[in-house]
C-alpha cells in the first residue's frame, strides 16, 4: 500500500509499489529459508538484536532500492548509474535508520 501511495503523487507508474512487494517477498523467503519457521510473521524486526536488524535492514533497503532504480531506468546502459543511486540511497537510509534505532528508546 505505502508503495502505491508513493507512486500515485510520484507519478512513477508503479515502480515503488513493485519494489515494496518484491522486497516483502524477499523477506518471506528468506524467513523460511534462514529460520525454518512455518509463519511469516513470527520474525518481528522490532524484536531483533541491534546487529541483525541492520544487517537483514541493510539486505532488504538495498534490494529494495536497486529493482526501484532499475525498474525506474530499465536499461541495461545505465546500470551504473542505477548501481551507484543504490549506494548512495542505501546509505542515507541505513543512516536514517540507524539513528531512528538509536533514538528509539529501547534497549538496544
Amino acid at each position: 500500500m505505502t508503495g502505491l501511495i508513493i507512486d500515485s503523487f510520484a507519478n512513477t507508474y508503479g515502480a515503488h509499489a513493485f519494489a515494496c512487494v518484491s522486497v516483502s517477498y524477499l523477506n518471506i523467503l528468506w524467513n523460511k529459508q534462514s529460520y525454518h519457521l512455518p509463519e511469516e510473521d513470527k520474525l518481528e524486526m522490532l524484536n531483533l538484536p541491534i546487529r541483525e536488524f541492520l544487517f537483514r535492514a541493510f539486505m532488504m533497503v538495498i534490494a529494495h532500492h536497486f529493482i526501484l532504480f532499475f525498474v525506474s531506468n530499465f536499461s541495461w546502459q545505465e546500470i551504473w548509474l542505477t548501481i551507484k543511486l543504490t549506494i548512495s540511497t542505501t546509505l542515507f537510509t541505513l543512516i536514517l535508520l540507524i539513528v531512528h534505532k538509536l533514538l528509539d528508546g529501547k534497549k538496544l
